[in-house]
């Protein structure tokens, strides 16, 4: 088997758990469904992800680096940071509706059952929170924001949009984006 059909074949058992993890959750999720799924045996599972725990990883780790890409190409060289909010406010929301069963996931389930340690996911995490990072500070250095730690209040931007995300998925509303998306970003950036 050539590298770019061990990866293919990684790829797709990362796409098929996916879809099992978001139709079954994570406990009730099984490892030979997810190979069914991905049309490999229960055995080559094994032979790319020593335990579920690993392949729920790694599908946490791809989601989290979808997310920094979409959130990368569609900044592309937008200056203001406000702009820069939006466009990453936007990209929550596009992926929550595309996604939202994974959202749901870590939000209902988190991460502590799975077997995934906290710093695992900080290390995921922070390539991404490095963008929204960018933004607070090209807003500070404008005078737009005054935030005194722009990692802090990248940390904080992104914690208030996924409780938005959570309130969304406890409260079954479909859309978001449309339900709350103007009125976070007014009241993140402007206050109550």
């Amino acid at each position: 088997m050539t590298v770019a059909q061990k990866e293919k074949t990684q790829r797709d058992i990362i796409t098929a758990s996916r879809e099992v993890f978001a139709r079954k959750g994570y406990h009730k999720a099984k490892v030979s469904e997810i190979a069914d799924r991905s049309g490999v045996g229960k055995g080559t599972i094994y032979r790319y992800f020593n335990t579920k725990a690993e392949l729920f990883a790694s599908m946490v780790d791809d989601v989290s680096a979808e997310m920094a890409r979409r959130v990368k190409e569609s900044l592309g060289e937008t200056e203001s940071p406000v702009k820069q909010l939006e466009i990453i406010c936007d990209a929550h929301m596009d992926l929550f509706e595309q996604k939202l069963s994974i959202f749901g996931i870590l939000v209902n389930e988190g991460l502590e059952p799975t077997g995934i340690k906290k710093h695992d996911v900080v290390s995921r995490w922070d390539r991404y929170l490095g963008i929204v990072e960018d933004a607070f500070i090209r807003g500070r250095e404008q005078g737009v924001f005054s935030c005194k730690d722009p990692k802090k209040a990248a940390r904080i931007f992104i914690s208030a949009l996924w409780g938005l995300l959570r309130n969304a998925i406890i409260f079954n509303v479909e859309d978001p984006r449309n339900e709350y998306g103007d009125e976070f970003l007014r009241i993140f950036l402007e206050g109550v």
